[in-house]
């Protein structure tokens, strides 16, 4: 293989390490939109008046002005600790600023709330495969898998965990194929990822 086939393939897996980020917001930022999650616990003017104020932190949160939301947030969990769309939006904050620390144990404090809790699981998949923590990172991405066989987002990470870091590709290109097989319309991106797969196995 010369050298600019080889540069070629590492500008790909690049962008594909780049795409994991964003996909995975993009992700969070829909999932928590359902502000009924965090009011389970309250009833009445109660409910409502935390509904409002949720609702302003998360347009506060889509809007980018992450300092008004996080005030929002972080005082409705002064007044109920148990509520988990606050816990998870600062998390995701935390991650859209860099801050993987911090995401991290806000993220661990979902999962002590709700252990099946699948948007916060794939974050801390994320965060330990960033940190060179692969064994850790499976573990949370199978978790969602035994919690929901057919999560997308936790096929595909996996995938790429697989893929790109553990050079597991026979078994990355069953859950690329397995992702695949659950779109609507095939994903463009997963389409090269297999052809690319495929080739790099044929070539071993």
């Amino acid at each position: 293989m010369n050298f600019t086939n080889i540069f070629s393939k590492s500008i790909c897996r690049l962008a594909i390490v780049l795409t994991v980020l964003t996909l995975m917001a993009c992700a969070a930022q829909v999932k928590e939109q359902t502000i009924d999650e965090p009011l389970v616990t309250t009833v009445g003017d109660k409910q409502a008046e935390l509904k409002s104020r949720f609702e302003r932190a998360l347009s506060y949160q889509n809007n980018g002005e992450y300092g008004e939301a996080e005030v929002i947030y972080k005082s409705l969990l002064a007044e109920d600790d148990i509520l988990i769309s606050p816990v998870v939006n600062l998390g995701v904050m935390a991650i859209n600023k860099d801050q993987f620390s911090v995401a991290k144990e806000y993220f661990e404090k979902a999962v002590e709330l709700d252990p099946n809790h699948k948007l916060s699981l794939n974050y801390l998949g994320y965060i330990a495969r960033d940190s060179g923590a692969f064994d850790q990172a499976e573990v949370y991405y199978r978790k969602i898998l035994e919690i929901d066989p057919n999560d997308h987002l936790a096929i595909r990470n996996l995938g790429i965990l697989l893929d790109l870091y553990r050079g597991r590709l026979e078994e990355a290109l069953v859950l690329y194929e397995r992702y695949q097989s659950l779109q609507t319309e095939p994903d463009s991106k997963i389409k090269d990822w297999i052809f690319d797969t495929k080739n790099r196995l044929k070539a071993k």
